[in-house]
């Protein structure tokens, strides 16, 4: 999995353009995307699983919490590329060759990655799996129903995720008008407040319990969604700041509860299965197509401000299937 995200990466930044490959380009670009996601769809929710399962039963949230927070740093990174790169260089340049730099460090990266992965120990006990049938056909037939609360919990997730770190900078730049590094400093320091809300709420999970934080985020988004989307469609970059650090503040409140409660959700026979499952069906259906959704709600409406609504319709799913939850903190994980 590491190999498959470092590689195709690297490649995307060495894939010759339109103009030498024509159409072959795109596909190869589509086909290179489609590895990256196929290996970070498994990883992810394979790390959550990894982490919450050797966790302390009173530190599981706050073990947990280290892979989303590796998820959003990595971003993160993405995100500063994006913002040096645009400060250094002229977009003439950027244009031609520069936006390939950020991607061929993807090397670097998975070089490291190797590394760290080498000196881990797997955490399931290969003679203790179960025999019979396969995870897939048991989570469907015996663990539907909080297969289906999952994918409800994860709108939020999927939608406020792509909407308000990574859609925002075309946001920026397209409704705001403002300079592309403008908008990538801006989301880059946002996406510090956000990464660093995510330890603080995973040890106030541990404390108080997975389903606080879940209602205190979903109910806070579904309040202050409009009016903080409203300070980021505004000329003053520091007041864009102040609406879209404000959202980071209440998504890293969910983000510390998400990774755990999730695989707090499964018995262990199918834990890393269904995980996988409820996290890749919302990120893939609702998440990657939220900038196209955005895109065409404002083209069609003619108002900035219907992203809103958007927002806000995905956390009310979220607070609604998160309402009947059962407590998890407190459980024995098996």
């Amino acid at each position: 999995s590491i190999a498959f995200m470092a590689l195709p990466t690297t490649a995307i930044g060495l894939l010759p353009g339109y103009a030498s490959l024509g159409a072959v380009a795109s596909v190869l670009m589509v086909l290179l995307r489609l590895l990256q996601g196929l290996s970070v769809g498994g990883e992810y929710t394979g790390s959550a699983v990894f982490l919450v399962e050797q966790a302390p039963p009173d530190r599981r949230a706050a073990f947990g919490s280290w892979s989303i927070f590796g998820a959003i740093a990595g971003i993160l990174i993405g995100s500063a590329s994006g913002a040096i790169v645009h400060t250094v260089l002229p977009e003439s340049v950027i244009a031609a060759w520069g936006w390939r730099l950020p991607f061929l460090l993807g090397l670097l990266v998975g070089f490291v990655g190797f590394l760290i992965r080498r000196g881990v120990s797997e955490t399931a006990d290969k003679d203790a799996r179960q025999k019979g049938a396969a995870p897939l056909v048991v989570t469907f037939r015996d663990e539907w129903r909080p297969l289906l609360q999952m994918l409800g919990i994860n709108v939020i997730n999927a939608v406020g995720f792509y909407l308000l770190f990574l859609y925002t900078t075309t946001f920026l730049v397209r409704q705001v008008k403002l300079a592309p590094s403008t908008a990538f400093d801006i989301n880059t320091l946002s996406m510090l407040v956000l990464v660093g809300m995510v330890p603080i709420a995973a040890r106030l999970s541990d404390r108080v319990g997975r389903k606080p934080l879940l209602l205190a985020s979903t109910i806070g988004v579904l309040v202050l969604a409009y009016p903080l989307l409203a300070l980021m469609d505004h000329p003053h970059p520091i007041v864009i700041l102040l609406g879209q650090a404000g959202l980071a503040v209440v998504m890293g409140i969910y983000y510390g509860a998400n990774p755990t409660v999730f695989v707090e959700l499964f018995p262990r026979r199918v834990r890393c299965t269904a995980v996988a499952l409820g996290h890749n069906i919302t990120l893939g259906a609702l998440g990657g197509t939220t900038p196209m959704i955005a895109t065409f709600l404002i083209d069609r409406t003619k108002d900035d401000l219907s992203i809103a609504w958007y927002l806000m319709a995905a956390a009310a799913v979220s607070l609604v299937a998160t309402l009947p939850l059962r407590e998890t903190a407190r459980a024995r994980l098996d």
